[in-house]
């Protein structure tokens, strides 16, 4: 079966070269980006200040690429309807498959890009406001952790923004996410 993903890029349609401008733009002030600009440039001999850019805009997209379902299941850990599987789960050994009823989740994260340089460092924080409805979830519990999620569907709308700008806001059109995404060593219920 294939291992699933739900990151923030592919709910809010990115990687997108603009968005990433406009992050740089508000993220980090004229004069301190002139700076950097003028630092690397005299530093490193023959350098186009685009190739640079480009390296932040990656550095964006990468930062963006933050796995959604993971957070999900963190989200999950305390729900007392899982406890009496995780129990069950503990005592016979055996792994337990729960069946989620369709739920939204409010999700708020912080991902963050830093920018370094000698003599220079400036952090980039997004604040990421979400909406989720699930859809046809499945969980697997194992000694009192979940291990993996079977995949349904997605859908809600999200926002973007950055000191207080909103950078991008969109409804999420439904999403199918065939597979399973297994969580590694797994979250363990509280």
């Amino acid at each position: 079966m294939p291992e699933a993903t739900l990151t923030l890029n592919t709910l809010f349609g990115l990687p997108n070269e603009a968005f990433a401008r406009k992050a740089l733009a508000v993220g980090v002030e004229q004069e301190e980006l002139d700076s950097l600009k003028g630092q690397v440039m005299s530093a490193v001999k023959g350098l186009v200040w685009s190739a640079v850019e480009d390296d932040i805009f990656k550095g964006i997209a990468e930062t963006l690429n933050t796995d959604l379902l993971t957070a999900v299941a963190a989200a999950w850990e305390k729900y007392n309807v899982l406890k009496d599987h995780a129990a069950q789960s503990t005592s016979s050994g055996e792994a337990a498959f729960v069946e989620l009823i369709d739920h939204t989740l409010s999700l708020e994260l912080h991902p963050f890009v830093r920018i370094e340089w000698t003599g220079f460092s400036k952090d980039i924080i997004f604040d990421v406001t979400m909406e989720v409805t699930l859809k046809g979830l499945q969980l697997r519990i194992e000694n009192a952790r979940i291990m993996a999620i079977q995949t349904g569907a997605c859908e809600g709308k999200g926002e973007i923004s950055l000191k207080g700008h909103s950078l991008l806001s969109v409804p999420f059109k439904p999403v199918e996410l065939p597979g399973r995404v297994n969580l590694g060593k797994g979250i363990p219920i509280a």
